[in-house]
């Protein structure tokens, strides 16, 4: 039986408004670090017994198909690159698969992004584990998805940092274009982890010291 912390309707409200504020929330204290460590021990003994697979991509940040990049920003090529174990080799007894059927946090994330929500019929990309080492991470790209929760089960030794832009989806094509490419170039400014969010709502860039704080982000803006 999974048992999360912090599911109430005051959290869920106060989630809901900041989520709809930034584009993303961060709700601290739901997995208790039993279950990151227990989650940690699985991912492990999957990979050791090689039930996993490294996924090594050049993409563009849109994640489109080439024939249909017209505009330069389209074309970038960023490099994503981590280590998955997905859904389908996971037990009944999995502590993942317990937190994603949970109706209790259906339920909570359905408050806080406002819409109805169901359990994914994929056997694959439900829930799963993703794992990165020296030199691994994601480029900056779209979610194809609506929505998406990450939930952060070890403290990085570094780097590790999980950075969101609500601005470069802006509808604005020309301005959202801009922020995308000054992105890429390393010439946008972050604010950094801890002070004021109020001057700037729409970014984040503090993810990597919150172990088992599930954070929830808008995906794609269409």
């Amino acid at each position: 039986m999974i048992q999360l912390c912090g599911l109430s309707e005051d959290v869920a409200e106060a989630a809901k408004k900041e989520f709809a504020r930034k584009g993303f929330c961060h709700v601290p204290g739901v997995v208790p670090n039993s279950y990151c460590a227990e989650m940690i021990r699985e991912a492990k003994e999957h990979q050791d017994r090689g039930n996993c697979f490294l996924s090594d991509q050049t993409h563009n940040i849109f994640q489109l198909d080439e024939e249909d990049c017209v505009f330069e920003i389209q074309k970038r090529q960023v490099t994503s690159r981590k280590t998955i174990i997905d859904y389908g080799y996971l037990s009944k007894s999995s502590k993942l698969k317990g937190i994603y059927e949970d109706p209790a946090l259906r339920k909570f994330i359905a408050q806080v992004i406002n819409r109805k929500i169901y359990p994914s019929a994929c056997p694959y990309n439900a829930g799963y584990y993703n794992l990165y080492y020296d030199g691994d991470g994601l480029g900056w790209h779209f979610d194809k998805a609506s929505f998406g929760v990450l939930i952060l089960l070890q403290k990085a030794e570094k780097g590790g940092e999980f950075e969101f832009n609500r601005t470069s989806a802006c509808t604005n094509e020309q301005q959202g274009f801009e922020t995308v490419r000054s992105i890429l170039d390393g010439s946008y400014l972050y604010q950094d982890c801890g002070k004021d969010d109020k001057a700037n709502p729409t970014e984040l860039s503090c993810a990597k010291n919150s172990k088992g704080h599930p954070y929830i982000s808008v995906g794609n803006f269409q």
